[in-house]
């Protein structure tokens, strides 16, 4: 029989254990591979699209709003009293007229009664004229019998003059009766005062009207106006109207008007400016500038009628901006400054902005041709950050450096 480890060999295993287990500790804790810290995310050059700056003739087209008017808009009222007895057919709404064209006949009987009577009064004065005027003679030879002097007061009381002064007087009166019963009595045609189209009708036949009385709205159709609105900062680039010193005429710079809502892209009507308005809109504080538009209507033309009230774009080229760089206004950055590609880092670079239209900005300093301008729209910019240039593109000049 086997007799049992004592104490001792016990112990003596379990110490064995422990330090061969401590070995093993020792051993895996040398050789364990040492970490290293790196960061998060790679950092890497940012990739942008450029375009070159070209220079040239920087000339802005500013674009203005405005409403059509009429240049010769009237309201046609009636000069005499009565009943309207016969209407043009042209005289409806929309009816084109030419200058002098009868509208309306107003009842005339009236009235050649009381120019009939005129002309009899006339010539009953006229009759009692022919009387005195022989009264006048036998008074001269009665004072040429009587060869006492007498005062020039008593001269022409014996020469009957008073009476003959008084029935000039009358006459002259009795003329201008009649003169004014023919106008009354012309006045009962009612005419066209120019050539023009009929907008309102406010009358019909049968109608009882009175001195006064609106028969209609008339305007002319030679030529309409456009009263555009602009900032007054622009004015100073807008060619203004000249007076040719060689002539008596005056150069009135051309303009473009569009109806965007209602005509077809790139239809447009040309007008001219011709003058400013010496009165800034009194809601919005804008300068206002006078345009006219000859043969609105378009009736010698394929180009869209214009209508009064119609509400129109006017594109109105300005002056050649001197040393000035057009580049499109979403490359313009806060401040104002614009984001330049230099030795493959972003810079920021603070520029002048002289004045900017629809697309556009006018830049007089901070930039020159040739520079590299980012176009591409960055969420973070850092002056002087590591770019990389994904593309070149040409600038998109319109022949006068307005645009990269």
């Amino acid at each position: 029989m086997q007799a049992a480890p004592s104490h001792t060999q016990t112990v003596l295993v379990c110490l064995l254990v422990v330090a061969i287990a401590g070995g093993l500790v020792a051993w895996i804790l040398s050789t364990e591979p040492t970490a290293i810290r790196k960061p998060s995310a790679k950092q890497s050059a940012m990739l942008v699209d450029v375009i070159p700056v070209h220079g040239g003739p920087a000339r802005p087209e500013f674009i203005a709003t405005g409403t059509v008017q009429a240049e010769l808009d009237i309201e046609l009222r009636a000069q005499v009293g009565g009943e309207i007895l016969t209407v043009a057919d042209a005289f409806v709404p929309g009816g084109f007229v030419a200058k002098g064209q009868v509208l309306l006949q107003i009842q005339p009987a009236d009235y050649r009664n009381a120019l009939a009577q005129r002309h009899s009064e006339l010539a009953t004065i006229q009759a009692e004229l022919d009387i005195e005027m022989g009264r006048q003679r036998v008074a001269r030879k009665e004072y040429e019998l009587f060869t006492g002097k007498r005062e020039a007061a008593q001269q022409a009381l014996v020469l009957r003059e008073p009476q003959l002064q008084v029935v000039k007087s009358a006459i002259t009166a009795a003329t201008a009766r009649v003169a004014q019963a023919e106008l009354d009595l012309e006045r009962t045609t009612v005419r066209a005062p120019f050539a023009g189209q009929l907008l309102e009708r406010h009358v019909n036949q049968g109608s009882q009207v009175e001195p006064g009385t609106i028969l209609g709205r008339f305007v002319g159709i030679d030529q309409y106006w456009v009263i555009a609105s602009m900032p007054l900062s622009t004015l100073q680039y807008i060619e203004q109207p000249l007076s040719d010193s060689t002539t008596t005429t005056a150069v009135h710079p051309e303009v473009r008007l569009r109806n965007r809502s209602a005509w077809a892209q790139g239809v447009y009507r040309t007008g001219h400016l011709t003058q400013l308005v010496g009165l800034l809109d009194t809601q919005t504080r804008m300068a206002r500038l006078l345009i006219t538009v000859q043969d609105p209507l378009a009736h010698h033309t394929q180009a869209p009628p214009l209508l009064i009230g119609e509400f129109v774009e006017a594109r109105i080229r300005g002056q050649v901006i001197p040393g000035a760089v057009a580049i499109n206004r979403e490359y313009l950055r806060s401040g104002p400054s614009v984001w330049l590609a230099k030795d493959g880092r972003l810079q920021v670079v603070p520029v002048t902005v002289a004045t900017q239209d629809a697309e556009h900005a006018f830049i007089t300093a901070g930039l020159q041709a040739g520079d590299q301008l980012i176009t591409t729209n960055l969420a973070s910019v850092l002056n002087g950050a590591k770019i990389r240039i994904k593309k070149t593109a040409q600038t998109d000049d319109n022949g006068e450096g307005r645009k990269p």
